[in-house]
């Protein structure tokens, strides 16, 4: 499980006053994939559809051979990719959970997506407060069933959420993902699917997606 820090808008405002006519480049504000080598350099950046570019500015300090999901403002070149803000998202694997041993307190939900890069990605919003928020993702079976087209699978997963704070008036974001290539032996790309269930201000929701 995870102890979040509260997604804070990255927006910053880039002007430049030398040259007029010079166009500004075009920044990207996003979630991506980032990749150190064994020294802990970042050094690749994989989009949300799965493109990777070299980074012409590497950032050190990371842990070796790591894959990381952060939260960005980028742009992209011939040469490359070049980092302007980054903030690190919570992203382990799934933990393997009954739906009885799944706590889920009630979240406002903005939206949930799987990215050709293979992971799974929530955005919420929590009643800011005083307190622990604590979210992360868990999966119970891989169910099988058939249709006209033969035989399928159902990978179940759920966000456990635990909420322990007193709340305030607002609310913040939060984003989480969780890798999806663990269960790429056992899931069929094109033909088998994702549900996601998730409690919400509304009640409980699901969301399917293709493998």
């Amino acid at each position: 499980m995870r102890y979040l820090i509260p997604l804070i808008s990255l927006w910053f405002l880039f002007v430049s006053c030398d040259n007029e006519q010079e166009p500004l480049p075009s920044y990207i504000e996003g979630l991506v994939e980032l990749h150190a080598d064994p020294n802990g350099v970042l050094r690749t950046l994989i989009t949300e559809e799965g493109r990777s570019y070299g980074l012409i500015n590497p950032q050190s300090g990371y842990n070796p051979g790591t894959v990381y999901r952060a939260y960005t403002i980028y742009t992209l070149s011939s040469s490359g990719a070049a980092l302007y803000q980054l903030g690190i998202v919570p992203a382990e694997p799934a933990t393997e959970k009954s739906p009885e041993q799944v706590r889920q307190d009630p979240v406002e939900l903005v939206s949930i997506w799987k990215t050709q890069s293979r992971w799974l990605n929530a955005h919420v919003r929590i009643s800011a407060g005083e307190g622990t928020v604590d979210l992360g993702w868990t999966w119970s079976n891989i169910e099988e069933r058939v249709n006209t087209q033969g035989p399928y699978k159902i990978l179940h997963f759920t966000l456990e959420t635990k909420i322990q704070q007193t709340p305030y008036m607002y609310k913040e974001y939060y984003i989480t993902s969780c890798p999806l290539t663990p269960f790429s032996k056992q899931m069929r790309r094109g033909i088998d699917s994702i549900s996601v269930t998730l409690n919400t201000d509304s009640g409980i929701v699901e969301r399917r997606f293709v493998y």
